[in-house]
C-alpha cells in the first residue's frame, strides 16, 4: 500500500546523496567540455592520426551502453593500468565514475560543438586575420560567441543525459541516489519501494528542471546581444 508520508520521510535522507550527484554532474559537464573542444579542433582541422583516433572512439561510444562503459573503467581498466605501473587501489568510485561519464560525453560533445563551429561563415575568419587577431583572439571574440548559441540546446540535451546516467553509479557501489534508495528499501523489508522510488524521481526531476533552468538563462544572455540559438529548450 502506497504511504505518502514516506515520501516526505525519505525525501532528507536522499539529501546528501542528490547533493553527491549534483557535483558529479557538474564535474562530468565540465571536464567534458574542456575536453572536446580540443577533440572538434582536432576534427575540424583533420590532424592526421589523431583525427581518426578520435573518429574511432566517437563511433565506439556510440555503439556502447552506457552501464557498460562504466563497468569497463570500474572492472577493466584497473587492471590495464596496473600492467603498466599505475596503481589504482586507493582511487575512490567517484573517480572511475568521472573516467567513465568523460570518455563518454567529451567525444560526444565535441560533435555538436564542431557542426556549430562550421555554422559561422568562413569569411568572419578572414576577416580577424585582415585585422591582425591571432587564432585565439578569433575564436574568443567571434567564432565561440557564435558557435555556443548554436550548439546550447544540445548541450542542454547532452547534460540531461549525464543527469540521468548518473542513475547507473549504484551498479559499482558508489552510493548515489538509486544506491541510497535500494539501501532504504533493504531496511524497510522491500516494503517501501514504490516510496523510495517516487523520491527519487522527484529528486531526478528537480535536477532536470535545474539544468534546463541554466541554459535557459544562457539562452537569454546570448539573445541579449541578438545571437539565436535557433531553438526553443523545452520544459
Amino acid at each position: 500500500m502506497f504511504e505518502l508520508f514516506k515520501v516526505v520521510e525519505f525525501f532528507p535522507k536522499m539529501l546528501e546523496t542528490f547533493v553527491y550527484t549534483i557535483w558529479v554532474v557538474i564535474g562530468s559537464v565540465f571536464i567534458s567540455f574542456a575536453l572536446a573542444v580540443p577533440i572538434a579542433v582536432i576534427r575540424i582541422k583533420k590532424i592526421p592520426l589523431i583525427s581518426q583516433f578520435c573518429e574511432v572512439w566517437l563511433s565506439f561510444i556510440r555503439s556502447m551502453p552506457g552501464i557498460l562503459e562504466l563497468f569497463l573503467a570500474y572492472f577493466v581498466l584497473p587492471g590495464m593500468l596496473d600492467k603498466v605501473g599505475i596503481d589504482t587501489s586507493d582511487w575512490s568510485g567517484t573517480t572511475f565514475v568521472l573516467i567513465a561519464m568523460v570518455f563518454h560525453y567529451a567525444p560526444f560533445i565535441s560533435e555538436i560543438l564542431r557542426p556549430a563551429y562550421l555554422s559561422v561563415d568562413i569569411g568572419q575568419h578572414e576577416a580577424a586575420a585582415s585585422i591582425g587577431l591571432t587564432g585565439f583572439q578569433t575564436f574568443v571574440k567571434i567564432i565561440a560567441p557564435q558557435t555556443l548559441p548554436v550548439a546550447l540546446p544540445l548541450l542542454c540535451n547532452a547534460a540531461i543525459d549525464t543527469v540521468k546516467d548518473t542513475s547507473l553509479l549504484f551498479t559499482i557501489g558508489v552510493i548515489d541516489l538509486m544506491g541510497k534508495a535500494d539501501l532504504i528499501i533493504a531496511d524497510s523489508y522491500g516494503m517501501s519501494k514504490m516510496e523510495a522510488y517516487l523520491t527519487v524521481a522527484i529528486y531526478y526531476w528537480i535536477l532536470t528542471v535545474g539544468v534546463i533552468a541554466i541554459f535557459r538563462q544562457w539562452e537569454k544572455y546570448f539573445k541579449k546581444y541578438k545571437l539565436s540559438t535557433g531553438i526553443k529548450l523545452k520544459p
